[in-house]
């Protein structure tokens, strides 16, 4: 994929976070692992084994709102204020990773 591009890194981030609803797993594992524990019993799913500290779904819906407001706003706005707001979000956060390539 040519750039612009970006990968935003959100540690303790899981995958049904990203739509609404907050689903916690009951025994503290990966909260992805429900769907797997629902709808294949018995499978052993890398990472499902053990539990973790995880970001509150809350908190990985707002980072992605940032980064996604300031992205559309920076390349289809030609808002440098906003690239600036993009480039920047990793700052001081420690849940935050970002990489990123314009070319």
């Amino acid at each position: 994929v040519e750039g612009p591009k970006y990968q935003i890194l959100l540690k303790g981030g899981y995958h049904i976070a990203f739509r609404d609803g907050d689903e916690q797993h009951p025994d503290g594992k990966n909260p992805d692992c429900l769907f797997f524990e629902k709808n294949m019993p018995g499978m052993t799913i890398p990472g499902c084994e053990e539990a973790g500290e995880f970001m509150a779904p809350a908190r990985q819906q707002e980072i992605t709102r940032t980064a996604l407001v300031a992205f559309f706003d920076a390349y289809l706005k030609d808002d440098g204020v906003a690239l600036e707001r993009l480039r920047g979000l990793d700052d001081g956060l420690e849940d935050v990773e970002l990489y990123y390539e314009d070319e």
